[in-house]
């Protein structure tokens, strides 16, 4: 049976590139590679939605509300549940840009980055 639980590593990939208007395809995708998981487009849906819904219900600023809140996500990132040594998978390498390239080839619409 699969893993269904997630790493502080996979949130932070997928709190950071969502937040930036990267598209849900190309998330999904770079979870995927970055945290060395297997994770789908649906699956990280759901898990963003629980990660807002659990900042929300704690009183924390929101940190979607139409648009992102980038204050709120930086220090949503910055917080001592994030483990150290996650700059690197915030960085957008070749392996991201070759995602990116590939979701928007598949789908010329996911221009948003």
């Amino acid at each position: 049976m699969p893993n269904y639980n997630w790493t502080s590593r996979e949130d932070v990939v997928l709190l950071y590139y969502r937040s930036r208007d990267v598209p849900m395809d190309a998330v999904g995708a770079l979870v995927s590679h970055k945290c060395r998981t297997t994770r789908s487009v649906g699956q990280c849906r759901d898990r963003l939605s629980y990660i807002k819904n659990i900042e929300s219900n704690a009183g924390r600023p929101k940190l979607y509300s139409n648009v992102w809140n980038l204050n709120a996500v930086d220090r949503w990132l910055d917080g001592p549940r994030i483990p150290e040594g996650t700059a690197n998978l915030l960085r957008f390498d070749s392996a991201a840009r070759s995602i990116l390239r590939r979701v928007r080839k598949a789908d010329p619409s996911n221009e948003t980055v």
